[in-house]
């Protein structure tokens, strides 16, 4: 009991002490907390600003054993307005060529979520060719240049982004993508009656 009495009466003593060490105990202890929430609240609001910024995807699609088309596709959270494209290859494609393509030279007034437009872009036999000379190694690279906005012309909160998008053709080499015997057979006859037709 007298151990009981000792702890009662050092308690009673030392009251303005432990609560001291306490509230200082309490104060690390808040500040921590405040510290690590002020670091999840700027974490969370880079992110959710992150989903609000409109953002796009190019990407080439095999569309059969003769050609590849071009998919501009948005693959935001947001709509995207006004997109143009600054940059991109300049390819003979049949008797025209990539810049007649029209998006790619008029630009996309308006983009929504997930919508996607396409167009035939590469021919194989010229992929193949791109792919297999070893002197022009810079032509292995598609380069494309976007200008877009996430909003529309008459928001005074508009703002401008600027994306560029790189595909590269090596990539295709020593794939599956190679041609079989009777695809090569297809490509030479569709060679054979372009020069025949011009």
């Amino acid at each position: 009991m007298s151990d009981t009495n000792n702890y009662i009466d050092f308690f009673n003593n030392n009251a303005g002490g432990i609560q001291a060490i306490f509230g200082v105990l309490i104060f690390i202890v808040t500040a921590v907390y405040t510290f690590v929430s002020f670091f999840m609240w700027k974490e969370m609001r880079k992110s959710r600003i992150k989903e609000e910024e409109p953002n796009i995807s190019i990407r080439l699609i095999m569309k059969d054993v003769t050609e590849y088309l071009i998919e501009i596709k948005n693959i935001s959270n947001v709509e995207v307005y006004d997109l143009k494209f600054v940059d991109f290859p300049k390819l003979p494609h049949g008797d025209r060529n990539t810049k007649d393509i029209g998006f790619l030279k008029y630009g996309i007034s308006y983009l929504s979520v997930d919508q996607k437009y396409s167009n035939a872009f590469l021919r194989i036999h010229q992929l193949l060719d791109i792919v297999q000379n070893k002197d022009e190694e810079k032509n292995k690279i598609l380069k494309f240049v976007l200008e877009y906005y996430s909003n529309p012309s008459t928001d005074e909160k508009r703002k401008k982004y600027t994306k560029e998008i790189r595909i590269n053709l090596s990539l295709f080499a020593n794939t599956s993508n190679y041609l079989n015997p009777d695809q090569e057979i297809v490509i030479e006859l569709k060679k054979i009656n372009q020069n025949i037709s011009t």
